[in-house]
């Protein structure tokens, strides 16, 4: 293919050919032959790539100086030669170069090199507990980078190790190596203990100690820290403290004792409205004990009176709020029960009556009066 300078300017658009001159592809400028890919120049607002006039660069080449240039054979996109922006397969791209590897500091997100947390000289994440490895002279521990192993670790020539789950901090392996330990647990010969039943834990001297001697189990030192009582004392739970049952003409506000339920056998004065109700029974008990006497001043009434006196005090006295109240619904219950059976057989009567009245209307209507059909039937003198 030969080009004449008979088919230059003003016959750019052509090539020569036979000896004459032939018009190139829509797209081109100038060109060599009659297709699309035998370009030479392009249009102002085209892009050559290879041969081809093109409005936009494809995969794999970038635009420079009106011409489509070739990415490097590892790039499958690219912005300039030595900057790509996605690569091929299996290849990590970082900072606009495809690597077979991310660089130290660097971890592959996707096939994109991502910067690891500062700590870390490797990592397998952005967080800070996903190092692999350390700087020069820093502890790897848990996934963390430190200067110093922390706490609930031991160095070793492998780095920082975990120390065993009874230990809070310790210096080697095993249960046997604590040098400190949790809360309300006591350091023995290196092993952590942790407190009886009958102990609470010290925290200044990070010690067990026992309780007093009236808890079965307590949260601190003294009397007044009892959790749980041994028998026979219970639990004022107020005061924690534990105590015996109070005398039954003992004071509300006695804190050497409680006043037990009858019921439970548990201390019913372990809040406000437990001594309210010891204050109330107390009034009753003295309130009755008045009205025995006066009942005795009355002529041929205080023995009996004076008896039902004090059966009606020591029921209300010897039984508990539940059941005076399962009593007073029970009473209730049975009363609303009595009204619908009265009133439904009131209805029912009320009922039969009208239909005796219906009946005795139509037989006095064919008798041409209620008398006859009372005097044939004998089931209306009712009326």
């Amino acid at each position: 293919m030969l080009i004449n300078l008979h088919c230059f300017p003003p016959f750019a658009a052509e090539y020569f050919e036979n000896g004459h001159c032939h018009p190139c592809h829509s797209t081109c400028e100038t060109c060599t032959g009659p297709t699309e890919n035998e370009c030479l120049t392009c249009a102002s607002n085209l892009l050559l790539q290879g041969q081809r006039c093109v409005n936009v660069c494809d995969e794999g080449y970038y635009m420079e100086v009106g011409v489509c240039a070739k990415c490097l054979h590892t790039c499958t996109q690219c912005v300039s030669r030595m900057n790509c922006t996605a690569c091929m397969k299996g290849l990590q791209l970082q900072s606009g170069e495809c690597r077979t590897t991310c660089a130290d500091g660097y971890y592959s997100d996707r096939g994109t090199c991502a910067k690891c947390y500062l700590s870390c000289h490797t990592c397998s994440g952005p967080r800070r507990n996903q190092c692999v490895q350390c700087p020069e002279g820093w502890q790897l521990a848990g996934g963390e980078c430190f200067p110093e192993c922390p706490e609930g670790f031991f160095k070793t020539k492998f780095g920082c190790q975990r120390c065993h789950h009874y230990c809070k901090t310790c210096n080697g392996a095993g249960p046997v190596a604590c040098t400190s330990c949790p809360a309300h647990s006591m350091l023995q010969n290196g092993l952590c203990i942790d407190c009886l039943a009958s102990q609470y834990y010290d925290p200044p001297t990070q010690t067990c100690k026992t309780c007093h001697e009236s808890c079965r189990t307590c949260s601190g030192p003294g009397q007044f820290s009892c959790l749980t009582c041994p028998f026979p004392l219970h639990l004022d739970r107020l005061n924690h403290q534990c105590v015996p049952c109070c005398a039954a003409d003992a004071s509300p506000d006695d804190q050497s004792c409680c006043h037990c339920d009858k019921t439970t056998g548990g201390c019913i004065n372990a809040s406000p409205a437990g001594k309210r109700r010891i204050g109330a029974e107390q009034q009753l008990l003295q309130f009755g004990e008045e009205s025995n006497s006066g009942a005795a001043n009355v002529p041929g009434e205080g023995a009996e009176a004076g008896q039902s006196r004090r059966v009606w005090q020591q029921f209300l006295t010897s039984t508990s709020t539940p059941t005076l109240m399962v009593v007073a619904v029970s009473g209730c219950l049975l009363i609303v029960t009595l009204f619908v059976v009265i009133f439904t057989v009131l209805q029912i009567l009320n009922l039969i009556h009208f239909l005796l009245y219906k009946i005795c209307t139509n037989r006095g209507n064919e008798l041409h009066s209620i008398e006859a059909c009372n005097s044939k039937f004998g089931y209306c003198s009712v009326y």
